[in-house]
């Protein structure tokens, strides 16, 4: 493998830098995106705008060639956890009292996560593959 991408590379580039132009795409995260690219045949991936992922609808943000990752964001509601004595019915925690109910943590305590009504953005990232194989969401459309 390593002639066939010498010689490929001898067509483009002088016969001379061939092997430090080798030795860059070694150093790369990705040497197959590099060697495309240098070759002239890289072709960005499509990449679904929005797609569902444990239940959340989450948003294309940005894809990374070098790693193979796609940055998404989803919004979903804020949330905090607190401590609350064992015999508390939790039931009657809610955003306006969790204060209140709130203990240090000890032995004789359980967490408890109170899900607030204000919106939150929560970036993430996963690969591509694992990003696309995911059912689409209201945005059906795929870009690239």
């Amino acid at each position: 493998m390593q002639n066939i991408l010498t010689i490929a590379l001898g067509t483009i580039f002088p016969k001379e830098n061939i092997q430090s132009i080798m030795e860059v795409i070694s150093a790369t995260p990705n040497p197959d995106i590099a060697t495309e690219i240098l070759l002239g045949i890289y072709q960005e991936p499509a990449v679904c705008e929005s797609v569902m992922i444990d239940g959340k609808q989450c948003f294309f943000i940005s894809y990374n060639k070098w790693d193979d990752q796609v940055k998404y964001y989803y919004i979903t509601k804020e949330s905090k956890h607190i401590y609350v004595k064992k015999d508390t019915d939790t039931s009657l925690i809610n955003e306006s009292n969790y204060e209140e109910f709130a203990v240090k943590y000890s032995e004789s305590v359980i967490g408890h996560r109170v899900t607030l009504s204000n919106d939150i953005r929560i970036e993430n990232h996963t690969y591509l593959s694992t990003w696309n194989s995911k059912p689409m969401a209201v945005v059906v459309s795929c870009n690239g």
